[in-house]
């Protein structure tokens, strides 16, 4: 029996990463608590920028015509959402963040268009954010966990799971470390359990 199917979008551009680990090794955890996770490679996909048009402010849907679309209609059916990031010059890449940005009509259904209110929002659902970077800096981790913060409260869903391991330049450094991917795979795990489960 699944108990639940989760949305996992992957921000890095480099396959086989720090990122990419850290997204496998919480995926195992999590399908072993029995959830079900698709991940979805963000730099694998056509994600064109917010141009900020405003031409979801009517409708609720984004104008722009690319592979957004996927996600949106993954999420719509999805019982959580976590997302995954290296960290760059202090922030998430740009390959996540630029899906990040695209969640905008989220923000018109539910704040900003009291006539699309009757429109599905992510709303509620459990959501995580992920992240690994090189340098072991604090303030690195606490601006990738404001842009999680800004994120989740624009589409209601619920901030139930953060990670944030540094000290990983290397590409496979991750790897080689067993006890932070133990962190990773409890995280998947608990985030499951924590949910999900009875």
């Amino acid at each position: 029996m699944v108990l639940a199917n989760i949305l996992a979008l992957s921000g890095s551009p480099r396959r086989g990463g720090n990122t990419d680990f850290m997204m496998d090794t919480f995926k195992k955890g999590a399908e072993e608590a029995g959830a079900r996770v698709e991940v979805l490679r963000v730099a694998d996909l056509d994600i064109k920028p917010c141009t900020h048009c405003d031409g979801c402010r009517e409708t609720g849907e984004c104008v722009i015509a690319d592979d957004m679309g996927e996600i949106y209609e993954k999420l719509a059916k999805a019982d959580g959402l976590i997302l995954a990031s290296p960290i760059y010059f202090g922030s998430v890449s740009a390959y996540i963040k630029a899906a990040i940005e695209r969640f905008q009509i989220y923000w018109f259904i539910n704040f900003g268009n009291e006539e699309l209110r009757h429109l599905k929002a992510p709303g509620k659902r459990p959501a995580g954010f992920l992240a690994v970077g090189g340098m072991k800096n604090k303030k690195y981790c606490d601006s990738v966990r404001v842009t999680a913060e800004a994120l989740f409260l624009n589409t209601r869903l619920t901030f139930s799971s953060f990670l944030c391991l540094q000290g990983y330049d290397e590409k496979g450094a991750l790897e080689k470390d067993p006890e932070a991917l133990q962190r990773a795979y409890r995280e998947g795990r608990d985030f499951v359990s924590k949910n999900f489960q009875d």
